[in-house]
């Protein structure tokens, strides 16, 4: 997981979070040392994004387990507790994408900053969003953890 580390971004801090619409088969935690393990954070972050600008949102996923897996779907959602004046909108995206034992790869979805009635050209990302990102593998089990886009 060297490359997401190597990028000009905002690290999110990773922690279980609440079920989604998806059903996998089972859900678990994704953060250090687990079987799989999500880093995620918006490319290039500035203190100042305008309303509609497109940025993008980086998803790595390691593959620690002991087999390899394919990532079927990731979705990254706003936290209900999370919504503010600076939302991102949320992304759902099928990727069928294998991961080889102890390897990683990292996934970068567009996205844009969701216009609200009550933002206004000065508003910031200091207000910190959070977001929840579920990675659901093919074989039914999904990863899902909570960050915050703090600063």
């Amino acid at each position: 997981m060297k490359s997401l580390a190597l990028l000009p971004l905002v690290l999110l801090l990773s922690a279980c979070a609440s079920s989604t619409a998806m059903e996998p088969d089972q859900v678990y935690d994704c953060g250090p040392g687990h079987e799989i393990e999500i880093l995620a954070g918006l490319e290039g972050a500035r203190q100042h994004i305008d309303p509609g600008q497109e940025l993008a949102f980086l998803v790595e996923v390691a593959n620690n387990s002991h087999q390899d897996i394919v990532v079927d779907q990731i979705r990254i959602e706003p936290n209900a507790k999370g919504r503010n004046t600076s939302e991102l909108d949320p992304v759902y995206q099928s990727v069928q994408q294998e991961i080889l034992e102890g390897k990683d790869h990292l996934f970068r979805f567009p996205v844009r900053r969701r216009l609200n009635p009550t933002m206004t050209s000065e508003t910031t990302l200091s207000s910190a969003p959070e977001m929840t990102v579920t990675v659901l593998l093919k074989n039914g089990d999904a990863y899902r953890c909570s960050f915050s886009l703090g600063r």
